[in-house]
């Protein structure tokens, strides 16, 4: 029986060492392989973000989250530095996949290879995203200086309703580019959109219904009126200087009266005189 045992523990022992033995040189190789792969991904890595901070590309990184204020430090983080670790992993990855190879470790190779495959989609679903994030802040900065401009009420709440409306399209969009369904998504996202549309519509028309109707008065006034005319309203005597879109202009002797284009089409207002629209020309004739 001792003797059985012996012939048993030496078996395994030889088969162990046989193994190790046929098994040993691959492991080494793999283990270069790693190292390697290290070595050229650090320098590949390094290479690149030099490259790319010669050619002042974290210039337009900054400029890119100042646009989109993104809470993002920049000192500690800069868009070289994001390229520069995603070629580090991408160049690792290919050593990885050769070191399991070597082993025999199909299983691993194989799904390393699916993640390497996937990695250009998922780029360019990033780039989507990237872009319209850029877009989004662009068009809610024009939202917000031409309601400011115009005087509105609203600029930042309207201008953030579709800063973020405009965002979840994107996002769907980049979703669906990185190969996740979005049905369910984009049919709850209609729902959204459309009552974020319905909400600006009524709330845009109630903030501008006075912006309007004096724009739509202009046109009236500017066929009723002209400049250097006389007339008389509550009263007040005065020349028409200037009728614009919005208001009109009276030079009065007590000085200027500016009142909305509304008022010229709402109110009962007396011409003094018959329409001139040279006034100034007429003036220097008469002098002659």
């Amino acid at each position: 029986m001792i003797i059985q045992n012996t012939d048993t523990v030496e078996g395994f022992l030889t088969t162990f060492w046989d193994k190790l033995a046929t098994l040993l040189p691959n492991l080494l190789a793999a283990l270069l392989l790693v190292l390697l792969g290290l070595a050229l991904a650090k320098i590949c890595s390094i290479a690149i973000k030099k490259l790319l901070q010669s050619l002042n590309f974290d210039v337009l990184g900054s400029k890119f989250i100042d646009q989109t204020s993104l809470n993002i430090s920049q000192k500690r983080i800069t868009p070289s530095a994001w390229i520069g670790t995603l070629t580090f992993w991408i160049v690792l990855l290919v050593f990885v996949i050769s070191a399991s190879e070597t082993l025999g470790w199909t299983a691993v190779s194989a799904s390393i290879i699916e993640l390497t495959a996937y990695l250009p989609r998922l780029l360019s679903a990033l780039i989507v995203f990237i872009l319209g994030l850029y877009i989004a802040s662009f068009i809610r900065g024009f939202i917000r200086n031409t309601f400011e401009t115009l005087n509105l009420s609203g600029s930042d709440i309207s201008s953030r309703s579709i800063f973020y409306l405009i965002l979840l399209i994107v996002g769907t969009t980049a979703l669906k580019q990185a190969g996740i369904e979005t049905t369910v998504i984009t049919a709850n996202i209609s729902i959204v959109i459309g009552g974020v549309l319905l909400a600006f519509a009524i709330g845009f028309g109630y903030s501008s219904r006075d912006l309007l109707t004096n724009i739509l008065s202009s046109f009236y006034a500017r066929n009723t009126y002209s400049e250097g005319q006389t007339i008389k309203i509550d009263n007040i005597q005065g020349q028409i200087t200037k009728i614009d879109r919005i208001q009109t202009t009276i030079a009065t002797d007590s000085g200027e009266l500016i009142i909305p284009n509304r008022r010229l089409i709402s109110e009962s207002i007396e011409r003094l005189n018959k329409q001139s629209r040279a006034p100034m020309a007429s003036q220097t004739n008469a002098d002659h």
